[in-house]
């Protein structure tokens, strides 16, 4: 039974990419996937998103069957089939980033296992568009494009950055479903955090006010209540983390000079 709605949670999410546009599909059907894999043993886990896989890469490469018999002309079973050899392989990537992730984590530790799946399949969907000349298709950072406020993020983190936030929100919604709450909180608080630390490393000339425009913080409601606390408290963060000021310089402030 849990193999029968892994697979169809996998085909589900093929609802979120193009044409369809279902974005929604790409955070709840992970979600659910995640609540099977959180409760199951490595194998298990890895059994269940390999399945998940192969639902998702099976049905979102119909246009192989399109281009080989259609427009090729080779037999039906022949495009069947190498879509099928194609989505067994590909589904390998994620499933070996569960395994690493649930055998390095034991189940007890749901929300360290949350902060670091993001990581992990990002890196497993980043080693699939590299292995063997690659094949980064149905990433699923590609179906967020059409989420609010994603048009902001995709400079910033890239389609491997959205697929990181697509698993730690499904990743946070799978806590909250097991009644954790506060740990599917604090997961989202701890990458929050890190991006905007990240950000203004990366890119040292963009200011505290652009990173949070450009993520979407300033127009959330209650921002505007805190704006300018927080921007100084994150301008006073990248200021340490950055250390751009030395014993002996000069700085000057407006007619101020010290």
């Amino acid at each position: 039974m849990r193999l029968i709605l892994a697979l169809c949670l996998g085909g589900l999410t093929t609802l979120g990419f193009a044409p369809w546009g279902w974005w929604v599909l790409v955070l709840l059907a992970p979600a659910i996937l995640l609540l099977l894999v959180l409760d199951s043993e490595p194998r298990s886990a890895a059994a269940l998103t390999w399945v998940f896989g192969l639902a998702n890469f099976g049905s979102g490469l119909y246009w192989i069957y399109v281009s080989t018999h259609i427009y090729g002309g080779a037999p039906a079973w022949l495009a069947v089939l190498l879509i099928l050899l194609l989505s067994a392989y590909l589904a390998l990537f994620p499933a070996m980033a569960v395994y690493v992730v649930r055998r390095l984590l034991p189940a007890a530790q749901a929300l360290a296992a949350i902060l670091f799946l993001p990581l992990a399949w990002s890196a497993s969907e980043l080693l699939r568009g590299w292995l063997f000349s690659g094949f980064p298709w149905l990433s699923l950072g590609y179906a967020l494009i059409d989420m609010p406020l994603a048009a902001r993020w995709a400079p910033l983190l890239g389609v491997h950055g959205l697929t990181a936030m697509a698993l730690l929100l499904a990743g946070g919604l799978a806590l909250a479903l097991r009644g954790q709450w506060r740990c599917g909180m604090l997961s989202v608080l701890v990458w929050l955090g890190g991006i905007l630390v990240a950000t203004g490393v990366v890119f040292p000339t963009v200011s505290a006010e652009e990173i949070l425009t450009v993520m979407g913080l300033g127009s959330i409601a209650i921002g505007f209540a805190f704006r300018d606390i927080f921007e100084n408290f994150f301008a006073g963060v990248l200021i340490l983390w950055r250390f751009p000021f030395e014993n002996g310089d000069l700085i000057e402030v407006n007619d101020l000079v010290g």
